[in-house]
């Protein structure tokens, strides 16, 4: 199951893949809820209920805190809390009628930006298998 799977992960993950994912958040999370909100904004349904003014106000703050937690927190016992806040954040958009599909499609488009290199951690020095491997940890846990 996803709670075990992420368990696993975390007990496995490397301090320095941490540190580089805590400090690429820290650096970029601004960058991810852009790119996530760009999808869902130039969508005709998604956009009936989210603005522009939606998303500078309050949303894109609460995406980077989302982000954030979610890449900091890499704590195996944080896990229970993190899917549980996957499941709440999940229900809110099934009930303004966001489609599942639709909030994948802003996830890969935000996840590309880790996995195509766009976004450079150049805040630490890392060797190429620990980015490697920080790189994969995040994109498993946006997942």
């Amino acid at each position: 199951n996803m709670e075990q799977q992420w368990k696993y992960l975390l007990r496995h993950a490397s301090p320095e893949a941490a540190t580089f994912l805590k400090v690429l958040v820290e650096t970029h999370a601004d960058e991810f809820a852009r790119r996530f909100y760009e999808v869902l904004l130039k969508d005709p349904k998604a956009s009936t209920f989210i603005t522009h003014e939606e998303v500078e106000d309050h949303l894109s703050s609460s995406f980077r805190r989302w982000i954030t937690d979610l890449l900091t927190r890499l704590d195996a016992d944080d896990v229970p809390h993190l899917i549980e806040e996957q499941r709440r954040i999940g229900v809110v958009h099934a009930r303004l009628g966001i489609s599942v599909e639709l909030v994948l499609r802003a996830s890969r488009y935000m996840k590309e930006a880790i996995l195509e290199g766009e976004i450079k951690n150049d805040k630490i020095e890392a060797r190429s298998f620990v980015i490697a491997e920080a790189k994969n940890l995040g994109l498993i846990l946006v997942n």
